[in-house]
């Protein structure tokens, strides 16, 4: 599943085949492929993300694209935050105006 800002892709959740792509072998779990996302991040988050491993991962493709894989271990606030970063990385500056003022800590203020 992609969102995109018009046509370019802010966040992709998919399940790669590993059989195909060997780098998500590891994250095979009961017979099942992994569930990954890929979103985009400021720079300065790229480091700190895939710095410390999994379940972060730099992607081969894009600047700034980083992949994480999902599961029993996510942190949902966080992924929250990081669909809002990437829609700010991706979008025209008149939307990001809109969205920053609405979120805190990766969700709606009430």
């Amino acid at each position: 599943m992609r969102w995109r800002i018009r046509t370019r892709t802010f966040v992709h959740v998919y399940s790669p085949d590993p059989d195909r792509y060997p780098v998500y072998a590891p994250y095979v779990a009961d017979g099942d492929g992994p569930i990954v996302m890929t979103f985009r991040a400021p720079v300065e988050d790229l480091r700190a993300l895939t710095g410390n491993g999994f379940p972060y991962f730099k992607a081969d493709w894009g600047r700034n694209v980083v992949g994480a894989v999902l599961g029993e271990h996510t942190d949902w606030a966080e992924v929250a935050e990081l669909v809002a970063d990437s829609y700010c990385e991706m979008a025209p500056k008149f939307l990001v105006a809109r969205v920053v003022p609405e979120i805190q800590d990766g969700f709606p203020r009430d």
